[in-house]
Order: structure tokens, then sequence, then C-alpha cells
């Protein structure tokens, strides 16, 4: 019985210690991510919508990074995407969309994407605007922890993307609950789920 108790810790230890390593690539790869060149068009995943209305920390920043890119020429054009979800007064691409416009972006230069609710989901209904539309690169606007991520499904679903690093939550425990949640969810990815 004590053998089996001994066999148990150490697979739990394993189990803990891949797990913090794979926390520790996430956060090596958000710290070397490269500022991307010029575009078609910007593409922003989803993140929460506060039941208030409000942006998530997460979505805010990934919106900031849009609004910012859009202003310095980087591409003409910004999808924003996401549905509604139980909790969320409206579609995160509707709080998107009223954020920018409030930050000076011509509603003309946005484009909602309001069916989605995965990143692959984000992408695949994004590509299909993109080629109603003739354009063929985009810069995936995420946060820096998820952007590895959602450029291997960029990759997967066979878009000609670049990525571009949102800032993270400010709130350290939070950062770090974001990169050991991202760490399963590479682990999900991998192995298909």
């Amino acid at each position: 019985m004590r053998k089996i108790g001994m066999i148990v810790l150490i697979l739990i230890l394993c189990g803990a210690l891949v797990w913090s390593g794979l926390a520790t690539a996430v956060f090596l790869k958000e710290e070397f991510a490269q500022e991307p060149g010029p575009a078609d068009c910007i593409i922003v995943l989803g993140a929460r919508v506060m039941p208030d209305g409000r942006l998530s920390t997460a979505l805010l920043r990934r919106v900031e990074k849009a609004q910012a890119m859009y202003q310095d020429g980087l591409a003409p054009l910004i999808i924003v995407c996401g549905a509604k979800g139980s909790d969320e007064p409206h579609t995160e691409a509707a709080a998107m969309r009223a954020w920018l416009v409030e930050k000076g972006v011509p509603e003309e230069a946005i484009v909602e994407e309001d069916q989605s609710t995965s990143t692959e989901e984000n992408l695949r209904n994004a590509m299909a605007i993109m080629e109603e539309r003739g354009l063929k690169t985009a810069i995936v606007t995420t946060n820096a922890y998820h952007l590895t991520r959602a450029m291997w499904v960029a990759q997967k679903v066979g878009l000609d993307a670049q990525g571009a690093a949102a800032l993270n939550n400010d709130f350290l425990h939070t950062r770090l609950k974001l990169r050991y949640r991202e760490a399963v969810s590479w682990v999900l990815y991998w192995l298909g789920i």
C-alpha cells in the first residue's frame, strides 16, 4: 500500500513539473513575440464582455492593440470576432465595434463576425469574410499568453497571418492563472480535443 502511495505521489509531482514547464513555455513565447508588418486586415479574437457591458481586461487590451495598429496604418480593415455568451449582454463583436467607433475608428473600417465561440471559429469565420472581400493577409490580435496557440490555429485553418500580442492583465495572480490555463489549452490542442 505504501508503495502505491509513493507511485501516486511521484506521478503527481511529475504532472506538476510538466504543467509548470508548459506554463513557463507560454511565458517565454509571449515575451519574444514580434511586432507585425502591414496586412490586408486585422482580426481581433473575442473574449468576455462583462454582464454590465464593459469589456473584460483581456478584450480591452485586444481592441486597444487593434486600434493602435489601425491608426499606424498596418491594415485598412478590422474584423472583430465573438458571439454572445450566456452571461453577456451583447456579442463580443458588437462590444468591440462600439469601443473602436467611440475611439475614432470609422464604422466602415470595422466588420463584425458575431457567430464564433472559439479561437478556431473566430479564425474560420473571419477567413470567410476575408474571402468575400478578396483579402489575403491578416494580423491576428489576441493577448500575448494566447498568441502562440492562436497562430497554431491560424496555420491549421490555412490563414496567412501574423500575430500581434496585446498586453496581458495587470494583476499577477490573474496573469499566472491565465498562463496555467493556456498551458492546459496547449495540451488539449496537441491532443486534438
